[in-house]
């Protein structure tokens, strides 16, 4: 028996390299993720600007607040009706260079589309926004409405657990 012959040759890939390889590779994908996660910005505090892009200044509002308007944004108008127990989202984002702030708020409420919708409706004839005609092919309500150069819009739709979620963005145009 030739000893030469009647043994295969051996792999370069053997069982401990391709171990080895794999824990390699493990190591270099956590060291990456690390260096991605520490350029990451801070996360976003009330009254403290999170990101600044193009001169844009985005601002969080303190959902953690026991409740009440102290939930919104700083500058969010008091007499615009929003459940604020409930708030998912309070954001401000300021555009200095086109002059405007932007307001978004997102809750949920266990109102009816039927009731929410009259809620807004009412309020918006009361302060004498002019409502813009109505887009009516959609499950959601939406209603659109300026005054004095700013605007609201308000989306309001059903969730699948049974509540109301609505949308709310007041686009104040008053920043001189």
């Amino acid at each position: 028996m030739n000893p030469n012959v009647d043994r295969p040759a051996k792999s370069f890939f053997s069982a401990p390299v391709i171990i080895a390889m794999f824990v390699l590779l493990f190591l270099l994908v956590i060291v990456m993720y690390g260096k991605i996660r520490s350029t990451s910005p801070n996360p976003i505090t009330q009254n403290t600007p999170a990101v600044t892009i193009d001169k844009t200044i985005v601002y969080k509002g303190n959902l953690a607040a026991a409740a009440g308007k102290d939930r919104l944004p700083q500058g969010f108008p008091q007499n615009i009706p929003v459940e604020t127990d409930s708030l998912q989202e309070s954001i401000k984002t300021e555009f200095p260079d086109k002059k405007l702030t932007q307001y978004s708020v997102t809750y949920t409420s266990s109102k009816t589309i039927d009731d929410m919708r009259a809620t807004y409706e009412s309020f918006f004839k009361n302060e004498n926004y002019v409502i813009k005609p109505q887009i009516s092919d959609t499950p959601q309500v939406q209603i659109h409405t300026s005054k004095d150069g700013n605007d609201i819009s308000v989306i309001i739709e059903n969730t699948d657990t049974g509540s109301t979620r609505v949308f709310l963005v007041y686009i104040d145009r008053s920043i001189n």
